[in-house]
């Protein structure tokens, strides 16, 4: 039962810390409220799970914490996140639904995958918690990051949505999404600083 305590606690913390998917929730529930959020919240727990369990198979025999192939791909994700924070930010400050773009099912899978933040939770959950080859605690690990993931990703749209009082006014909606864009984007340029030295 402790190793399933660990991983609940690692879960959480990982989860509930500052990230692209927190991040994106936030702004997307502020902008089109808690409901029109759940579809990317749902989007966004499956992606990494799906990414967590194919990284595992992947694991199986190779190594690729330390592959040129995975600091490519962090390269990539940084750069799409940066795409996603610019887009958020130049977003048009009109409060309509109907007149902005709101992130769905399948940008919040996607999200995940090109996520540095994602492959590196997944890769230190395999090596902390021994999962490679163990079946039953690589399903069981998913379920419990799914749930725990959820609930803050939901957590975090909550807050996003309750702010949507102080957003009708179009220069505070303005300034509100210039914010999370460029906390987005430093949040990329950060992971591809830790890439570049190695940290």
């Amino acid at each position: 039962m402790q190793i399933y305590f660990a991983m609940l606690v690692f879960a959480f913390t990982m989860a509930i810390s500052p990230g692209a998917g927190n991040i994106v929730a936030l702004s997307n529930a502020a902008n089109h409220g808690y409901k029109n959020t759940i579809l990317f919240i749902l989007g966004n727990v499956s992606g990494f799970v799906v990414l967590f369990i194919t990284l595992n198979l992947a694991l199986s025999e190779i190594n690729l914490k330390n592959s040129m192939a995975l600091q490519l791909l962090g390269y990539l994700g940084a750069t799409f996140l940066i795409y996603i924070g610019y887009k958020i930010a130049t977003s048009d400050p009109d409060v309509s639904i109907k007149q902005q773009n709101k992130r769905g099912f399948l940008q919040g899978a996607i999200l995940q995958w090109l996520n540095p933040k994602a492959w590196i939770v997944s890769l230190a959950s395999v090596s902390a918690f021994g999962l490679t080859g163990h079946t039953s605690k690589i399903i069981i690990f998913a379920v419990i990051y799914f749930v725990i993931g959820a609930i803050s990703l939901s957590a975090w749209a909550f807050v996003g949505s309750k702010m949507q009082q102080i957003l009708k006014n179009p220069q505070h909606l303005k300034l509100f999404n210039r914010t999370m864009g460029g906390l987005l984007i430093l949040l990329s340029l950060y992971l591809m600083y830790n890439l570049a030295t190695g940290n």
